[in-house]
């Protein structure tokens, strides 16, 4: 998939391969990394439709997803690693032709199971961030 949208200010292209196999069917992302979390975007078009014509839950759902492999593989230094459960709670409708942000962080880290939380959002054209999305999972540690 492709977006005629250029990379938002302070955004670059992932350093390692996001936009490969069913996830360059979202994309393509833009990462930002900070000191406390991860920030990912992508541009919602038609082809992030459902049916109705809105954002599909299931895109969010599988750019959650990558998004909590992101701080995964920083805080493992690049280990392989395998996302185990993710929990998702859809709190409003998603728009398209319109940026969809996301951020995750790490909130506990045992020997090979990290605890991550992530959020996703839209800014809307009236400028009011509304919160699409908050999604919990486990992120399994497999090795280098």
């Amino acid at each position: 998939m492709t977006s005629d949208q250029a990379a938002p200010e302070g955004y670059q292209t992932p350093p390692f391969p996001i936009d490969e196999g069913f996830s360059a069917q979202l994309g393509p992302f833009y990462v930002r990394d900070t000191d406390d979390k991860i920030l990912l975007k992508f541009f919602a078009t038609s082809d992030h439709a459902n049916p109705g014509g809105a954002l599909h839950a299931g895109v969010l759902a599988s750019f959650a997803s990558n998004l909590m492999m992101l701080p995964s593989l920083k805080a493992t230094g690049g280990a392989k690693c395998s996302l185990i459960s993710l929990n998702t709670d859809f709190l409003s409708g998603g728009k398209l032709e319109q940026w969809v942000d996301g951020w995750s962080h790490i909130t506990r880290q045992t020997k090979d199971v990290l605890f991550v939380q992530a959020e996703l959002s839209q800014v809307h054209n009236s400028g009011d961030r509304r919160m699409l999305m908050t999604a919990s999972g486990l992120v399994k540690i497999i090795g280098s």
